[in-house]
């Protein structure tokens, strides 16, 4: 399951996100990494597994972090929250 973020930069200046990381293996998150101008905005495209945890039923809660050049919020840090559902369906 994937999920569209918005990344905005309010700033004066062009931000430049130095990283992308994410708080599990289950979970990525893919985005052009060229500078943001300054009012700009970027999609960031976040997937979520659930195969890679098949005994986690219920509710669920990843982490997405930016490493940004903000000199203010050099971390952003977006919490996805979910639930995974029980299914009879054998993976492909």
């Amino acid at each position: 399951m994937s999920a569209n973020v918005t990344v905005t930069n309010a700033g004066t200046a062009a931000l430049t996100v130095d990283r992308l990381s994410t708080s599990c293996g289950c979970t990525k998150a893919e985005m052009d990494l060229a500078p943001i101008p300054p009012g700009g905005r970027r999609e960031m495209t976040v997937t979520f597994d659930p195969a890679v945890h098949p005994d986690e039923i219920g509710p669920i809660e990843r982490v997405v972090y930016l490493q940004t050049s903000d000199p203010d919020r050099p971390e952003v840090e977006i919490t996805m929250v979910g639930s995974v559902a029980e299914t009879d369906e054998l993976p492909l």
